[in-house]
């Protein structure tokens, strides 16, 4: 599926599931397939023929020069990527965004190179579809083409750009005291488009003809990780003790908390403030492939499900415990959502849905993609309506109800009422595509 009518007006910024997808998305649940309700410590995952042959299709469906989907061992559920844009070695990516019928992909001049990093909780937890992890997927390479579709965030990478500069310094301090870390390798690789290729194209080498090295590193970080996952169980119980048996210390413990870290880091803030509608374009990202349901249901279960926490899964299973904890720590949940630049789970699933609902009502639609917009319509409602239906005996009922609140008020995030949606930003992206195809078309007559 495309865009209809091109010729005349663009219609609406909604591709679907062209069968280029959905061979990327089979190849995906293929890999995945033989790690779903196996252990999170897999240290052959990351050298899988089928995980790299997933990397180079998704080279060819998106114009990457290299791409990399990388496993962490890690019991948390997390994914994250370093988008484009924030590179010191590259521009903004507009003139290098086109349109085909299949999405939006960069040309292959560009040389942009992309790497996404998601903990092993996601591949290997059942209770997630293919289509949930693979659309966060989505949502992480479209944060690599934001700055392209998105004023807002295009006059963020910019400051971004700064920002690393002024933070390089320190980023490569830590990752030369801590060389395996998560964080900080991760962000002095992300700083640079050349360095991000050159870890992409030696690593996909080392996988393949050495692969032997590279599970070895990895049976190091999976050492690493279950004793994290140790840890952090441990410091869940220890919390959830105090945030009950004296709420009032816990909450000002964790404030004060916040606070230090943002002192310590105050970029931060920087990221928190502008960072939100770059959340929003990538959730939109995915729903124009037609995976809207599927990002919305991801966000709205990954937390009442403890984040990936076996212990902090079991507090919000229990009854009584489980309705103080989440009460206790809603007063938090609030005010960090202030620093948080992601929307509220009910407000991203909401987001996919009013992106939807005016792509719907644009005239001339074929009536195919018609059909399949308002079936991923039908199906938010449905989440939404599910997330938001009030059960005392749920542990996690007061949240769900600051949530519906949200909604009825806001839209499920108060900075809502300063947003706006992203179809005109994507109906313009398509728009400078095709003038600059016709253009060449000129120039090649």
């Amino acid at each position: 599926m495309g865009l209809y009518n091109r010729e005349r007006v663009i219609q609406e910024v909604y591709f679907g599931n062209s069968s280029e997808l959905t061979n990327l998305q089979k190849q995906f649940s293929l890999f995945r397939s033989k790690y779903i309700n196996n252990t999170v410590f897999n240290k052959k995952i990351n050298t899988d023929p089928e995980l790299l042959k997933f990397n180079r299709m998704t080279e060819d469906f998106f114009g990457f020069k290299s791409f990399a989907l990388i496993i962490e061992p890690e019991l948390e559920l997390n994914a994250c990527t370093y988008p484009i844009s924030y590179r010191l070695d590259t521009g903004l990516g507009k003139k290098y965004l086109e349109s085909t019928k299949t999405g939006f992909k960069f040309k292959k001049e560009a040389g942009y190179s992309c790497l996404v990093y998601m903990n092993s909780s996601f591949i290997v937890d059942s209770r997630f579809s293919d289509r949930e992890v693979f659309a966060i997927i989505l949502h992480e390479i479209g944060h690599n083409f934001q700055a392209t579709l998105n004023p807002t965030c295009t006059g963020f990478s910019i400051i971004a750009k700064f920002v690393n500069i002024l933070t390089l310094i320190k980023d490569i301090i830590v990752a030369l005291i801590l060389p395996f870390g998560y964080a900080g390798g991760k962000s002095v690789v992300g700083d640079f488009n050349a360095l991000t290729d050159l870890t992409i194209q030696t690593t996909t080498k080392l996988k393949k003809e050495q692969p032997a090295t590279v599970e070895m590193f990895y049976g190091i970080k999976n050492i690493i990780g279950v004793g994290k996952g140790v840890f952090m169980n441990a410091l869940i119980a220890l919390s959830a003790i105090g945030v009950i048996t004296n709420p009032i210390v816990s909450i000002a413990t964790a404030i004060y908390n916040r606070l230090a870290s943002i002192a310590l880091q105050p970029e931060q803030l920087i990221y928190s403030f502008f960072g939100y509608q770059g959340e929003k374009v990538s959730d939109n990202f995915a729903s124009i492939y037609g995976y809207g349901p599927d990002i919305s249901s991801a966000m709205l279960k990954f937390r009442p499900l403890g984040a990936g926490y076996s212990m902090l899964e079991a507090i919000n299973e229990t009854p009584l415990l489980g309705h103080l904890y989440n009460l206790f720590t809603l007063p938090v949940d609030i005010i960090f959502s202030l620093f948080d630049p992601h929307p509220a789970d009910a407000a991203r699933a909401n987001g996919q849905l009013k992106y939807l609902e005016v792509e719907l009502k644009k005239s001339d639609i074929d009536p195919k993609i018609k059909k399949q917009i308002q079936e991923d319509i039908d199906s938010i409602n449905k989440l939404i309506d599910e997330f938001t239906d009030i059960d005392m005996e749920d542990p996690y009922v007061f949240k769900r109800i600051y949530a519906a609140v949200l909604l009825k008020l806001c839209g499920g995030d108060i900075r809502e009422l300063f947003g706006s949606q992203n179809n005109k930003n994507f109906d313009k992206a398509v728009e400078r595509s095709d003038k600059q195809k016709r253009l060449n078309d000129v120039k090649i007559k």
